[in-house]
């Protein structure tokens, strides 16, 4: 039996997409669940491109980030908590924003152009550069 929800809204990633922002959904969920376990309904809500570019969800709960979800080669996500693993109860009505970050051949999402990050390369920087991002204070991120 489900007896929770929580709206989730997305970053829009084309044209297409800003026709129907902020692109939002409730997501159903049982009292008691992990939020690990709510994250893998999120990761069906976001598109993935593996394959095309690496693409990460940073999961943000009262512009908070919670998690990560990272697309893998085989376009599925896994899940990156940003603290330990606890009941999803705290987010009934509430509301999750999932922000978009990409890395297309080494063209970054405008969000990240601007963050440095020490001398990581491959899959790790960008998740180090979303990480980095988060970091900054709310008045330094784009799009807020």
């Amino acid at each position: 039996m489900k007896d929770m929800r929580v709206l989730v809204e997305r970053d829009s990633v084309c044209m297409g997409d800003d026709c129907t922002a902020p692109n939002s959904k409730y997501i159903l969920f049982e009292s008691g669940i992990s939020l690990s376990l709510l994250l893998s309904q999120i990761a069906q809500y976001v598109p993935d491109y593996s394959g095309r570019q690496h693409t990460i969800w940073g999961i943000e709960h009262n512009r908070v980030p919670i998690a990560f979800l990272e697309c893998d080669e085989h376009n599925e996500y896994k899940c990156i908590l940003a603290h330990n693993d606890i009941s999803a109860d705290f987010l009934n009505e509430g509301k999750i924003y999932c922000r978009y970050f990409f890395d297309y051949r080494g063209n970054l999402s405008t969000n990240l152009i601007n963050i440095r990050v020490s001398d990581h390369s491959g899959a790790r920087a960008l998740l180090d550069r979303v990480k980095a991002y988060y970091a900054l204070p709310e008045s330094e991120r784009w799009g807020w």
